[in-house]
């Protein structure tokens, strides 16, 4: 090495920006969450550790397993527009655009990024979804990271067979 190699720029390691996850869960009858609830199902039926738990019905953050959440209910419909392209290809959800064409709340289910892998904060959100699906009369998931419309049922059938396999254990 030279004496000028000294004094070369090094490139600079590439710092790769997470994304939060995030999925829209709908409602009709202006319903959502129940903070209690769904904290002790959580607890129950998933073996979560619940933590710095904030706010309640409707707007919530909380750590789940280290990971922090955050829920929040907005009292109006998607804009079908934003959903119209999914709805058209929704093929497991034959029925959605009748569905969903008068739903009046959703409920923003957020992880946030952290230094956790992807796939443990990919898991974290499904049991939330899950647990708010299983607690509340939800008629579906729009998960946003995915552009994917899926109906509560199907969720659900899925994250019952996940459970019940031998999964990693939390980070």
């Amino acid at each position: 090495m030279g004496f000028f190699d000294l004094f070369k720029r090094k490139p600079k390691k590439e710092i790769i920006q997470k994304e939060p996850i995030m999925a829209k869960l709908m409602f009709n009858h202006h319903e959502t969450f129940d903070l209690a609830i769904l904290v002790e199902h959580l607890k129950t039926q998933w073996n979560a550790s619940i933590t710095n738990i904030s706010g309640g019905n409707g707007k919530a953050s909380f750590q789940l397993n280290g990971e922090t959440v955050i829920l929040t209910t907005n009292t109006k419909q998607i804009s079908f527009l934003e959903m119209n392209s999914n709805v058209s290809i929704a093929y497991n959800w034959v029925t959605a655009e009748k569905d969903l064409k008068n739903h009046n709340v959703h409920v923003e289910v957020t992880v946030v990024p952290s230094l956790a892998s992807e796939i443990a904060r990919a898991q974290i959100h499904n049991i939330v979804l899950a647990s708010i699906l299983t607690t509340t009369n939800c008629i579906g998931i729009y998960h946003l990271s995915q552009q994917l419309l899926i109906p509560s049922k199907a969720f659900l059938d899925i994250a019952q067979k996940l459970k019940n396999q031998d999964l990693p254990q939390w980070d």
